[in-house]
């Protein structure tokens, strides 16, 4: 089945007799308009809804609505399901997590068994058990008792039985519902006989891969009719008010597709449906704020300060690097692709990158930050490759250059003031242009520290271009790709 599509920002739309058009930032692309005879919607008058009026606000193109502006009952508990190995989803939902522990909230985390224990957010990699040392009531973790890469049924039952009669505010990641449609099973289906208890559902997402699920997202709203819109919010009203519609089942893939845009309340503004993301919209629509992902901050480096400093402690604690020294002295952080996606091609190309930054800076260190979800083969390789391509002993090598810590993602050193400038190091970064670690380091408010984008070819840098324009003041400063001249 074809994937799900996400929009993952506000919608500006102007209704014709047939489609939606949609305003918006994102690259032009062909939409085929809407022919009655072509597929049979459901309209807003097929449907019996079980109350009397719409939800005020119910609208399905109202965009994102800030969790900040919904005030949670103290009462309630943190649900979240981390389903796949997504390092970045990770961050931000332990930073959720120490936020709300620490605001006296109580938090269930479950992990799937198909994230092993050596993976980004695997039970080696972060040491989840000092949570639950500090926080013993208040924080229960766990591992699924299935590999599944979204929620199923027995998550749900084992979750919501041993919550009891609290409400329960639900954090899901976007690729859950992906991964779900590509085997017919629809996520809002899954939850219809818990939503009396569910107050609000959060989609966590990982990164730059949001942005092509909103292009997507929004060419497939404007190819639905206006009518359509309607009948799904009249369905959606109801869910959000705990009732159960009698719908063909067919049609919640449709409201798995627009779940992170809305925000339907009921008249007592108990639940609600949002996006959580540090989201280029940012950079891209210029906005004072990144749509907030967390109720009681907005960004992750915001959520970070927002800590005590005991708890930015046990933070770095987790993610193992409150122990990290280095002596004082010039720095440039290389981080990495993904090199066993294409260990033939990669290696080298890794090896060049570092080999041009250090003949480029040689009285400078580099330390080299591979992909969380790197194999440690590939990376433990590359200083063996990079001696051949200068030309010197390991040995030598290991005398400038040196391996971050994989596991954690180069967010975390940033966010945490672990690789920031102080009076006796300076910290420079040469970022993977492709990666969430953009996104993260403007979130960390390190921007100014990124010297050079690295791509991988040139159409890494031409779809780059297209999806956040051409001005060197936008996301990416083209002056400083490893593969154009200023531009």
């Amino acid at each position: 089945m074809k994937k799900l599509l996400t929009i993952l920002s506000s919608l500006t739309i102007t209704a014709t007799s047939s489609v939606a058009v949609v305003a918006c930032n994102q690259p032009k692309e062909e939409v085929v308009e809407y022919t009655p005879s072509e597929k049979k919607y459901p309209t807003s008058s097929t449907y019996q809804s079980s109350r009397t009026e719409l939800v005020d606000e119910a609208t399905i193109i109202d965009g994102i609505k800030k969790d900040a502006e919904h005030k949670k009952d103290s009462g309630n508990v943190s649900v979240y399901f981390l389903k796949r190995n997504a390092a970045f989803g990770g961050v931000q939902s332990l930073l959720s997590i120490a936020n709300t522990l620490q605001d006296g909230g109580e938090v269930y985390y479950s992990l799937s068994q198909n994230i092993a224990p050596g993976d980004a957010n695997g039970e080696d990699s972060i040491a989840y058990h000092k949570l639950t040392r500090k926080y013993a009531s208040k924080f229960h973790f766990q591992i699924t008792n299935n590999n599944s890469t979204y929620i199923v049924d027995e998550d749900l039952q084992g979750i919501f039985t041993a919550v009891g009669d609290k409400k329960v505010d639900l954090y899901l990641e976007d690729f859950q519902l992906f991964d779900a449609a590509d085997r017919d099973v629809s996520i809002v289906e899954q939850l219809l006989p818990y939503m009396p208890k569910i107050n609000t559902i959060t989609i966590t997402t990982d990164g730059t891969a949001q942005l092509d699920f909103e292009r997507r997202s929004q060419v497939w709203l404007s190819s639905i009719p206006e009518d359509y819109k309607t009948y799904l919010t009249q369905v959606w009203s109801d869910l959000i008010a705990g009732k159960t519609p009698t719908i063909d089942s067919k049609y919640y893939f449709d409201l798995d597709k627009i779940l992170p845009t809305l925000t339907l309340k009921n008249v007592k503004q108990e639940k609600f449906a949002n996006a959580w993301a540090a989201s280029a919209r940012i950079y891209v629509d210029s906005l004072e704020q990144p749509y907030t992902w967390n109720q009681v901050s907005t960004g992750l480096a915001s959520a970070f300060s927002r800590l005590t400093e005991e708890n930015q402690k046990l933070f770095k604690e987790i993610y193992g690097i409150d122990n990290v020294t280095l002596s004082a002295g010039d720095y440039i952080i290389h981080t990495g692709n993904l090199i066993k996606d294409n260990h033939v091609t990669l290696l080298n190309v890794e090896a060049e990158n570092v080999k041009a930054t250090h003949e480029a800076n040689p009285n400078k260190k580099i330390i080299y930050k591979p992909h969380p979800r790197e194999d440690s083969q590939y990376y433990e390789q590359l200083i063996t490759k990079i001696a051949g391509f200068v030309e010197e002993d390991v040995e030598e090598v290991k005398e400038w250059f040196s391996i971050a810590r994989a596991q954690t993602p180069i967010e975390v050193f940033a966010l945490t003031g672990v690789y920031r400038s102080s009076e006796d190091k300076n910290f420079e970064y040469s970022v993977t242009a492709t990666s969430t670690t953009v996104l993260g380091l403007y979130e960390a408010d390190a921007k100014d520290d990124i010297v050079k984008y690295v791509f991988a070819d040139a159409a890494q840098e031409n779809h780059l271009r297209a999806m956040y324009g051409a001005s060197n003041d936008g996301v990416i400063d083209w002056r400083k790709s490893n593969l154009t001249a200023s531009v």
